[in-house]
């Protein structure tokens, strides 16, 4: 076996394992939940596979605290990055402005971050 042999050899022995991986965790169960999505099936009578098109997803939406998980999930992610970008903005103003207090500013913000680098250091 010439060099280009064992190259490929190594290669695939090096990307079976994550690719196994990766099939058994990611691609397989999502593959079964779009199978089990789509069909009647219970963990009672496991022989018994229905097919029942989109019955699921249709009694899925019709319940209340799915509409309402969504729209709190929804509402909390505006809410959040809008308000992140708004106070970053204004971290970022405060930071440039010619103020008196301006390296106090600086040393109060970039302290909080050393310390809790310093905190995770003392973890380990």
């Amino acid at each position: 076996m010439g060099l280009r042999g064992n190259r490929r050899f190594y290669t695939a022995a090096f990307l079976l394992p994550g690719m196994l991986v990766y099939f058994v965790f990611f691609i397989l169960p999502n593959l079964l939940n779009l199978v089990f999505g789509f069909t009647d099936w219970s963990i009672y009578h496991l022989t018994e596979i229905r097919f029942n098109g989109l019955d699921n997803f249709k009694m899925m939406l019709d319940e209340t605290i799915l509409v309402d998980s969504i729209w709190h999930t929804f509402y909390f992610t505006i809410v959040t990055v809008v308000a992140g970008n708004v106070l970053g903005f204004l971290l970022g103003v405060v930071m440039n402005a010619k103020l008196k207090l301006q390296n106090f500013y600086r040393s109060a913000f970039f302290y909080s971050h050393d310390a809790q680098l310093r905190r995770r250091r003392a973890d380990f």
